[in-house]
C-alpha cells in the first residue's frame, strides 16, 4: 500500500513537472507581464529616476520623455555608494552626457531602497511645489515602484509609472540568467513590502 502511494506520488509529481514544462511559453511571460506597469504619459512637474540599473536604461528612457516634453525637470534618486563617486553621481553626469541642462536635474542622494526613494523624492517634490511626478523605472521593477510610491505620495501628489516595456523579453526571460534572477528577485522584494513593509 505505502509503495502504490509513493508510486502515485511520484507519477503526479511527473505528470506536474512534464505538463509545467511543455505550457511554460504559455505561463511564463505572465509572470513577468505581472510585474509590469507602465501608465498613460501624461505631463508632469518631474520625471523620478530610481538607481538601481547599471544599463543605464532608466536614464535613457527618462531623458527621451524630458526631451519629448513630459516634464521640465528629471531628479535622480538613489546611493549605490562607490569608491569615491555615488552611482547618482555618475547618473548625473550621463544625463548631462545625453543633453540634459544642468539646471534642470535634482539629486536625491540618500536613499538606498524604493521606499527612501519615495519619501526623499515625495520631500523634494513639496518643497518645490510639484503638483505631479512620473517614475520611470525598469520593467521589472515598476509594479513594486507604483504600489510604493503611491502609498507615500498618497493622494497629495499625482504619481504616474512609466517604463520601457521593450527592454524585457516577456517570452524569453527565464533563458537569460540575469533576468531570470531580476525577476526572482522583484517577486521576493514585492513579497516583502507587501507583508512587511519595507
Amino acid at each position: 500500500m505505502r509503495k502504490r502511494l509513493l508510486l502515485l506520488t511520484a507519477a503526479i509529481l511527473f505528470v506536474i513537472i512534464l505538463v509545467g514544462a511543455l505550457t511554460r511559453n504559455i505561463w511564463a511571460p505572465l509572470i513577468a507581464r505581472f510585474l509590469i506597469v507602465s501608465e498613460a504619459l501624461q505631463r508632469s512637474d518631474v520625471i523620478i529616476i530610481p538607481s538601481g540599473t547599471e544599463d543605464g536604461g532608466r536614464i535613457r528612457y527618462g531623458v527621451s520623455l524630458y526631451r519629448k516634453g513630459f516634464a521640465p525637470k528629471i531628479l535622480l534618486s538613489g546611493s549605490s555608494y562607490l569608491v569615491e563617486e555615488t552611482g547618482i553621481d555618475l547618473m548625473k553626469v550621463y544625463a548631462l552626457s545625453l543633453g540634459v541642462r544642468e539646471r534642470d536635474i535634482w539629486v536625491d542622494h540618500d536613499s538606498g531602497s524604493t521606499v527612501e526613494n519615495a519619501l526623499f523624492a515625495k520631500r523634494i517634490a513639496e518643497k518645490n511645489k510639484c503638483q505631479s511626478v512620473l517614475v520611470v523605472t525598469s520593467p521589472t521593477h515598476s509594479r513594486r515602484a507604483r504600489v510604493v510610491f503611491n502609498k507615500i505620495f498618497q493622494k497629495e501628489i499625482s504619481v504616474r509609472v512609466s517604463c520601457d516595456p521593450s527592454t524585457l523579453d516577456v517570452k524569453r526571460w527565464w533563458k537569460v540568467p540575469a533576468t531570470a534572477r531580476e525577476v526572482a528577485y522583484e517577486y521576493f522584494v514585492f513579497l516583502c513590502y507587501t507583508l512587511f513593509g519595507f
